[in-house]
């Protein structure tokens, strides 16, 4: 509808690569799920040269985000010895003891090996709140306490409690003490307005809303051509999730990404980078 009538359409919330596909008019503030396969590069910055993974083949960003971090954890060096598909997230319902116990036994049974050079140093869990949660509660509770590593659907305000630590997720923005100055402005017009904190994706619908403006701005013209032009020349913008740009006709925007370390109550910027390796798009089956 938005690419027949040459009108632009900002989509704020999801991060799969696929977004743009839907009509050329379409673009992203989000950065996509290949870039946040940066958790990837972030786990073996820090020496997880061997990880074990969990995804839910039930949820298309689950699944997505599994294939780009396989790419860009084995296309570094990393090795993948294992991986446990669940099919959780499509029923909408809490997980089961039983359920939890398949996903947390075989990870258990692994650190008892008898050697440990077997061991993973790392789990990489590729799933969506509130399921990240109750697996990470499940294996810390059944002792297991290796670093877990996921993307942005790791971004639930019920992990942090403690108990929970050594977990590491991308986002787009750091929310915590130490934010940036444009997301601590945000933040304060959000509580003032709504008396509560915003979830990220309020942060990128907001980005979102102000990218438009600027580029009605920059167009000088409420004609969608000219808006669309203005969109596609967009070069640092400053948003509260970052500074947005697109570059080389596309329309997912170059961004840093953040990685968040839970500790306890407490979030933690672990480390911002733009990611030096992005698995192509194609590499999705």
């Amino acid at each position: 509808m938005f690419g027949a009538a040459h009108k632009p359409y900002i989509e704020s919330i999801s991060t799969s690569v696929h977004v743009p596909d839907t009509g050329p008019t379409v673009f992203m503030t989000p950065f996509g799920d290949n870039v946040q396969a940066a958790a990837a590069e972030f786990a073996l910055g820090r020496d997880w040269e061997r990880c074990y993974l969990i995804w839910d083949e039930a949820d298309t960003y689950s699944d997505e985000f599994k294939q780009f971090f396989v790419a860009a954890y084995e296309g570094q060096g990393g090795l993948i010895p294992d991986a446990v598909a669940i099919d959780h997230i499509g029923s909408g319902t809490s997980f089961t003891a039983a359920e939890l116990a398949a996903i947390v036994d075989p990870i258990a049974a692994l650190l008892t090996n008898a050697d440990p050079s077997d061991d993973p140093d790392v789990l990489a869990i590729s799933t969506y709140l509130p399921d990240s949660t109750a697996i990470a509660a499940a294996l810390r509770a059944a002792g297991v306490d290796l670093p877990i590593v996921g993307g942005d659907g790791w971004d639930d305000g019920e992990l942090y409690v403690d108990g929970m630590g050594d977990i590491y997720y991308t986002n787009h923005a750091f929310t915590g003490d130490g934010r940036s100055v444009e997301y601590d402005r945000y933040l304060t017009a959000f509580r003032a307005a709504f008396g509560d904190d915003p979830l990220i994706w309020a942060g990128l619908a907001y980005d979102s809303v102000n990218l438009a403006i600027s580029a009605i701005k920059r167009a000088d013209s409420l004609d969608g051509a000219a808006i669309l032009t203005a969109l596609a020349n967009t070069q640092a913008f400053a948003g509260v999730t970052g500074t947005i740009g697109f570059a080389g006709g596309s329309r997912i925007p170059a961004k840093s990404v953040f990685v968040v370390e839970v500790d306890g109550p407490t979030q933690v910027l672990a480390e911002s980078f733009v990611p030096a390796v992005v698995p192509d798009p194609d590499v999705l089956k």
